[in-house]
C-alpha cells in the first residue's frame, strides 16, 4: 500500500538534555534528564503523522553513520515507509545538542550541519508520489519543484512547512496548496501591514491554505475567504522543541480525515501543547485517542506516551543495522 503522505527534508539528530541550570565555565551540572530523538522539521512531522494513525513515506537523502541509521530505526520503529531514501554511505547526519534551562526557561543549541548532498531532479523515482494526497515539504529547490509537480499532476496537494524565513523562500508558495508559517516568518516577510492582510497576499500567490503558528497563542489561518484565529491550549510546559513540526503532522492529518480547517487548527494545537509536555520533538507526540480524551475533557493519558520517552532514553544505542 502506497502511503498517503510523503515527506522530503533533512533528517537530523538531537540529543536533548535538561539542566536546572547551565554552569560557568570549567564548571559541572547535575543532569536532570536525557534523550537521543530524531529531528528535522519533515521527518518530526511524518513520526507525528504516522503516531496519530495514518501512513506516510520519507523520500530523500539519509546519511550512512549511525546517526543516518537511528533516523531509519526510528522512522521503521513508527512504521514509516523508506522504500524513497537514497543513502549516502559517506555522508554525516546533522547533529544538535539542545540544552534545556529549567531555571530561565530557555534553551541553547550546539549544531552541526552534517555533509549529506542534494539530490538532483533525476534521482527521483515518480512511482514514489503515484497514490500520494499529500507531499510535505520544508525546502523548494529543483528536486522539491519536480516533486511537487508530480503529487499535484496526479491530484495530491503539497503542503509547505516556512519555519524561518529567508531571502527567496517566495518561490515555494507558488507550489504550496496549504502553506504554514511562523510568526517569525510573517514578521520578516512584511514588515507592516495586518496579519490577515498579509496571509491574503501569501494566498494570491496560489494556496488555498495559509496558516500561521502563534506559539502558546495557537493559529490564525485563511481557508478560501475565510479567516479563523484558533486559540491554543495552557499546559504546563517541559520544552517547547519540535511543536511545530508536531503542529504540522497533526494539521496534515486531519486534512486526511477531511476535517474543516478549524477542527483541523484545534486539533493540531491539541497534539503540539501535549507534546510540549516532554522533553523533545518526538517523545511527547500523542495518539489520535490521547489527543481526542484532551479536546474532550482535558485528560492527557500519560501512559503510552510516557512509554514513548522510555524508548528515548536508550533508543540510539538499539539501532536497526541492517
Amino acid at each position: 500500500m502506497k502511503p498517503d503522505v510523503i515527506g522530503m527534508g533533512t533528517c537530523c539528530v538531537d540529543l536533548l538534555a535538561r539542566v536546572k541550570e547551565i554552569p560557568p565555565s570549567n564548571g559541572s551540572v547535575h543532569l536532570d534528564q536525557y534523550s537521543w530523538q530524531g529531528g528535522g522539521k519533515v521527518p518530526t512531522a511524518l513520526v507525528a503523522i504516522a503516531t496519530l494513525g495514518a501512513s506516510c513515506g520519507f523520500a530523500g537523502p539519509v546519511a550512512g553513520d549511525r546517526f543516518g541509521r537511528f533516523c531509519l530505526s526510528d522512522f521503521h520503529h513508527h512504521g514509516i515507509d523508506t522504500s524513497g531514501v537514497l543513502i549516502q554511505t559517506d555522508s554525516k547526519t546533522p547533529f544538535a545538542i539542545v540544552v534545556a534551562e529549567t531555571a530561565k526557561s530557555t534553551r541553547t543549541f550546539l549544531k552541526t550541519n552534517g555533509e549529506l548532498e542534494r539530490m538532483s531532479p533525476s534521482a527521483l523515482e515518480p512511482g514514489i508520489f503515484s497514490q500520494c494526497r499529500f507531499l510535505h515539504l520544508e525546502h523548494m529547490g529543483d528536486l522539491e519543484i519536480r516533486a511537487a509537480e508530480l503529487v499535484r499532476s496526479r491530484g495530491g496537494k503539497v503542503v509547505f512547512d516556512a519555519d524561518r524565513y529567508w531571502p527567496g523562500m517566495e518561490r515555494a508558495v507558488p507550489h504550496t496548496d496549504v502553506f504554514i508559517a511562523s510568526e517569525d516568518y510573517f514578521e520578516k516577510a512584511f514588515e507592516t501591514g495586518r496579519l490577515e492582510d498579509n496571509m491574503r497576499l501569501v494566498q494570491a500567490e496560489g494556496p488555498g491554505i495559509v496558516v500561521v503558528t502563534l506559539g502558546a497563542k495557537g493559529c490564525a489561518l485563511l481557508d478560501g475567504d475565510h479567516f479563523a484565529e484558533v486559540p491554543g491550549f495552557t499546559v504546563p510546559v517541559v520544552d517547547t522543541t519540535g511543536a511545530g513540526d508536531v503542529f504540522h503532522g497533526a494539521f496534515i492529518y486531519g486534512l486526511l480525515q477531511k476535517w474543516s480547517c478549524e477542527q483541523t487548527a484545534r486539533f493540531a494545537n491539541a497534539a503540539a501543547a501535549i507534546k510540549c509536555m516532554r522533553m523533545g520533538g518526538r517523545a511527547g507526540i500523542p495518539s489520535r485517542a490521547v489527543v481526542d480524551a484532551f479536546l474532550e475533557d482535558g485528560h492527557i493519558d500519560f501512559m503510552e506516551i510516557d512509554r514513548r520517552v522510555r524508548y528515548y532514553e536508550d533508543a540510539l544505542f538499539q539501532t536497526d543495522e541492517g
